[in-house]
């Protein structure tokens, strides 16, 4: 199975640079996988895994002629307070994306 795997990273993304992102991936061919990690603290507001999928969701289901289904895209959270670990960051990130 050919294609790209497309890995990125929102941290403090604003939400107009993230939907520009999805559309152009939306629209790029051969991408197998579109992965997102958010990187987030609880003691600050950030993107979490559920908003990142919401606005997946409501960008994948309003691009005509998209390449990128929702079930190509992953989504996975990382806290940056636990980041430290990096053993434990990494099997998460592993699950998560899996």
């Amino acid at each position: 199975m050919g294609g790209s795997l497309v890995y990125e990273i929102w941290a403090q993304e604003a939400t107009d640079k993230a939907t520009y992102e999805l559309f152009r991936i939306a629209l790029r061919r051969n991408v197998r996988k579109y992965n997102i990690i958010c990187l987030g603290s609880k003691s600050k507001s950030s993107w979490s895994k559920e908003k990142a999928y919401h606005l997946a969701q409501l960008v994948l289901d309003n691009v005509r002629g998209a390449h990128l289904k929702s079930n190509q895209v992953r989504i996975a959270e990382v806290d940056l307070d636990k980041l430290h670990d990096f053993r434990r960051a990494k099997a998460s990130l592993l699950k998560q994306l899996s």
